[in-house]
């Protein structure tokens, strides 16, 4: 297989081609972008509402109110993407290791 990283990484280059090492990284792009905007959405609009935006425990509260609220959002999202992949590793772990005639667990499952 690979002996590092390195290697990893030319082999990968050879083989796909150099456009291959950007690949699944529009996902995360979005994603970034996304998140970095609504922490500065709320972060402004709070410190905004502080009676002294200069002062450093409004920074303190515009930047806890930001992160709660991106909290509250992004663990819902990352509950559901756990359920989704512990959901499709017990349907692998299901259709390889199983006789669909037979109810036994093969031995090199358990």
């Amino acid at each position: 297989m690979y002996k590092n990283a390195f290697d990893c990484f030319l082999k990968i280059i050879r083989k796909e081609g150099p456009l291959a090492v950007y690949k699944g990284f529009t996902s995360p792009l979005y994603s970034l972008t996304l998140i970095n905007g609504i922490i500065f959405a709320v972060y402004g609009s709070t410190i905004r509402y502080t009676s002294n935006p200069e002062a450093l425990s409004s920074h303190f509260i515009a930047g806890s109110v930001a992160g709660n609220i991106l909290l509250s959002i992004s663990v819902d999202i990352l509950l559901a993407l756990a359920d989704m992949i512990v959901f499709v590793l017990t349907l692998t772990a299901i259709s390889t290791c199983t006789d669909p005639n037979s109810v036994e667990v093969e031995s090199s499952c358990v």
